[in-house]
């Protein structure tokens, strides 16, 4: 049963995290650098969280696009590999 609290705990935890404009920008920048996005020069201008519980992420690009279900799951677990299991507000 701690267990179960335990992990409960975590997962509140995660719902509530914070990420620097300064670190998101970094980890998708080397996200967009080690895998573009399909489409003709998408650039990534910035990416700003704009919500937590859950988290929630807004990318300017340097034209208007629909992201693609794989892309925005491969941004989603770039993020989450860098920023889900720890306090997120520090780099």
């Amino acid at each position: 049963m701690n267990a179960l609290l335990d992990a409960a705990d975590a997962v509140q935890t995660a719902r509530k995290t914070r990420v620097t404009t300064g670190r998101l920008n970094r980890l998708l920048s080397e996200a967009f650098a080690a895998q573009p996005p399909a489409g003709r020069n998408i650039k990534l201008l910035y990416g700003t969280q704009v919500g937590t519980a859950p988290p929630t992420f807004m990318l300017a690009l340097n034209r208007h696009i629909d992201i693609q279900a794989s892309y925005r799951r491969y941004l989603e677990n770039r993020i989450r590999a860098e920023c889900g299991s720890r306090d997120a507000d520090h780099p």
